[in-house]
């Protein structure tokens, strides 16, 4: 890894080897897509990749407390008549607005 100044702040660069032609194929017609060099799409692409790793790791984070929260529920909900109990549950909806399919 070498670093170099600019503007006033180091950067680090890597070399990354034995590319799949077909890989670097997609990553030159992104980068001409997107008007970027091949260098920084190749920055692009890690960094969104990066982030959709964090946004992974926050979801399963959030269906980790819902099954908690749902466990914490189960059994809990004691009725006598449970088809009753549903009955006015539906009944107590509202319609809802109107949507046009």
């Amino acid at each position: 890894m070498v670093a170099s100044a600019v503007l006033g702040e180091f950067m680090s660069s890597i070399t990354i080897k034995n590319v799949p032609e077909q890989l670097l194929d997609r990553v030159r017609e992104r980068a001409n897509a997107e008007h970027r060099s091949i260098n920084k799409e190749f920055i692009q692409l890690v960094e969104a990749a990066l982030q959709g790793e964090q946004a992974g790791a926050v979801a399963r984070e959030q269906v980790a407390q819902q099954v908690v929260a749902w466990s914490n529920l189960a059994g809990k909900w004691a009725c006598e008549d449970a088809a009753a109990e549903t009955a006015a549950i539906y009944a107590a909806r509202s319609e809802g607005r109107d949507v046009a399919l």
